[in-house]
């Protein structure tokens, strides 16, 4: 009786956890809009909720204790350095504490969800929920970026940066990069929703695919038309080695009317604006420096410096030489040394490896469906972090290293289970 008790009490407790989680990451989009608010003189509402939450899941974990598995092993490590390189770089060089521990807070965020969400979402029913709350935090972001491009960039008070005759739309943001994260989120998501074997939802999610394609088409940014190119490969590789004959005409009619479209016609022709730099520098008509929005020159010039002004102690420590949000590989390399680099690229690898050989073996389709999607998306960590630093943006990390942890744990045993179908209760059976 006391042991059913017990275990009464902790299935309460998961759950209630289950739905912080869930609720959470649903508003996550609306409490990134509050970035500018500081209930605490200097510290962002952003800033104290992004500390709280992976303190919360780690307190779990570690009150849990359960074994690691090999990702899970190679991350703990990775954040272990990163701790010891921040210490390190705290003591050295006197930076201020403030700016060294926000960076490992962020970090910590996607450490946190990676080791813990295997004891929170353990089965198909609880992905279905996970998925469902990703999508619910793309309506916020997608209704403002619609309602800007239809209407108008001062919609509503809603921001917008112009760079030359190019409008690049923010909404309530700081910059546009929040329309391209949740676009090929939405994407992702509708292809594990589409694992489910419900004839009755998939025009709608098709539709949706299609709509979150359009949404990246609106940020005018290259980097994310390369996901979206990615990410409709793979789809369409998925639904001809699943033989989903049905869906894969209706996504091909339908991308082909997306393309078309006077939405991607001026995506186009803004794209193609913002890449003269790169056209001159093929022509050989502008120096290489000035390629990705001067982000090469500013590799060029702070690899020097690493090189040149530190000692090797330091190159493989860290440092305090910061290249701000432009590239995480260069990031890792600056701020935990060849070291942490080396860490970071053996734990990202391993984790695209685990998740491809796994993907390979189940049978189930849910399964395949949702393990695709995942797969894609350390895809895409690995393209963005050319040019941005998802190892610090909390939202990837929980959509990626989450669901990858997850994907990971839910198919650990489970090759041969076909269970495919969601009844009324939204249980998989």
């Amino acid at each position: 009786m006391g042991r059913e008790n017990i275990n009464q009490e902790s299935i309460k407790r998961i759950n209630k956890l289950k739905k912080l989680v869930l609720f959470y990451i649903s508003v996550r989009t609306i409490i990134t809009a509050f970035y500018d608010v500081y209930p605490i003189p200097g510290f962002r509402a952003t800033e104290l909720i992004g500390a709280i939450f992976p303190i919360i899941l780690l307190v779990y974990y570690f009150e849990r204790h359960p074994p690691l598995s090999r990702s899970q092993k190679k991350i703990f490590l990775l954040i272990s350095w990163a701790l010891f390189s921040s210490l390190i770089v705290l003591l050295n060089f006197g930076v201020n504490a403030y700016v060294i521990f926000k960076q490992f807070f962020k970090l910590l965020n996607g450490f946190a969800v990676f080791i813990a969400f295997p004891l929170i979402f353990r089965n198909n029913r609880d992905v279905n929920l996970l998925i469902n709350a990703f999508l619910i935090s793309t309506i916020f972001p997608a209704l403002q970026i619609t309602a800007q491009y239809l209407i108008g960039a001062d919609f509503l008070g809603l921001k917008a940066h112009v760079s030359g005759d190019i409008t690049l739309y923010s909404g309530v943001y700081g910059n546009h990069g929040v329309f391209g994260i949740i676009s090929w989120m939405g994407l992702l998501s509708i292809i594990t929703k589409l694992g489910v074997n419900n004839k009755k939802n998939r025009l709608l999610y098709v539709s949706l695919f299609i709509f979150y394609l359009l949404v990246g088409f609106t940020t005018f940014s290259r980097t994310i038309m390369v996901l979206m190119l990615v990410i409709l490969f793979g789809f369409i590789l998925l639904l001809v080695r699943s033989k989903k004959g049905g869906i894969l005409l209706l996504t091909i009619c339908l991308v082909l009317l997306a393309v078309i479209s006077p939405v991607a016609e001026v995506a186009y022709e803004n794209i193609k604006k913002r890449s003269l730099s790169e056209i001159e520098i093929l022509r050989g008509e502008r120096d290489i420096i000035y390629g990705l929005h001067g982000r090469v020159g500013r590799w060029d010039s702070k690899l020097t410096v690493f090189l040149q002004e530190y000692s090797i102690f330091e190159q493989m420590i860290g440092t305090d030489l910061s290249i701000g949000p432009h590239g995480d590989y260069f990031s890792w390399l600056f701020s935990y040394g060849f070291i942490g680099l080396l860490l970071y690229l053996s734990f990202i690898i391993s984790l695209l490896f685990y998740v491809k050989t796994r993907l390979k073996r189940v049978i189930s389709v849910f399964h395949k469906y949702y393990g695709a999607a995942v797969f894609l998306g350390i895809i895409i960590w690995i393209i963005m972090a050319i040019s941005t630093n998802p190892s610090f943006m909390p939202d990837f990390g929980y959509f990626v290293l989450g669901n990858s942890t997850v994907f990971l744990f839910i198919t650990r045993k489970r090759y041969n289970n076909n269970s495919t179908v969601i009844n009324k209760k939204n249980e998989i059976r």
